[in-house]
């Protein structure tokens, strides 16, 4: 991960600036703007595609037992059929 270091013109201009939302936004863009190494990209994929089949597992267990419930169930779940 790469970090953020501001330098010291940087640090005195926010110091002595009046938007300093501005001024942020003006530092957050030049930042983000950095082309990322194709290194940094495939990390960033894997990354994203490891946490989709993760959330997609999830959802997936969630769906199975919500069935699980419709078909069998269980002594004091309230069911919106049972009420």
């Amino acid at each position: 991960m790469r970090a953020f270091n501001l330098d010291v013109e940087v640090v005195n201009r926010l110091k002595g600036e009046e938007n300093k939302s501005q001024l942020v936004n003006e530092i957050l863009r030049k930042y983000y703007s950095e082309d990322l190494t194709k290194d940094e990209l495939t990390e960033q994929k894997v990354k994203l595609e490891n946490e989709k089949k993760r959330i997609d597992m999830r959802l997936k267990k969630i769906n199975e037992e919500l069935d699980e419930y419709a078909r069998n169930p269980i002594k004091g779940f309230v069911t919106r059929t049972s009420v």
